[in-house]
């Protein structure tokens, strides 16, 4: 059995050396792939998960449009872009942010919306 075979019957990620351990005891057994996940469901859950290292912070960030404005010519819609929170500078205290490409639209002012503007960014 693979990692991401027994990740996708057990529903929750393992590190490495978790799936090593688990894979001795799979070995060792005569179980199919199938039974042997649901014999050890109750072991899983005192196994601490395994962290997220890939997990992003997508944030909405104003930006100036063509005409140098935060919003439309009419004044109804700002100019956003999606970009992924790197960090924050401690000696400058900025926001590190890379944008995510082809992410440009105009929100609504209406719309309820948190985004970053008026502060400084660093683009990563």
């Amino acid at each position: 059995m693979m990692k991401h075979e027994f990740e996708k019957l057990a529903g929750r990620t393992v590190t490495a050396e978790q799936f090593d351990a688990i894979e001795k005891l799979y070995t060792d057994s005569e179980l199919n792939k199938y039974e042997f996940v649901k014999s050890i469901r109750a072991m899983l859950k005192s196994i601490p998960q395994q962290e997220n290292e890939n997990k992003k912070t997508i944030i909405m960030i104003g930006i100036k449009g063509d005409s140098g404005f935060y919003a439309t010519s009419n004044g109804w819609r700002y100019h956003t872009k999606l970009a992924e929170l790197i960090g924050v500078n401690i000696a400058t205290g900025q926001i590190q942010v890379k944008i995510i490409e082809n992410s440009y639209d105009t929100r609504c002012k209406s719309h309820e919306m948190e985004y970053i503007r008026d502060c400084e960014v660093e683009f990563v």
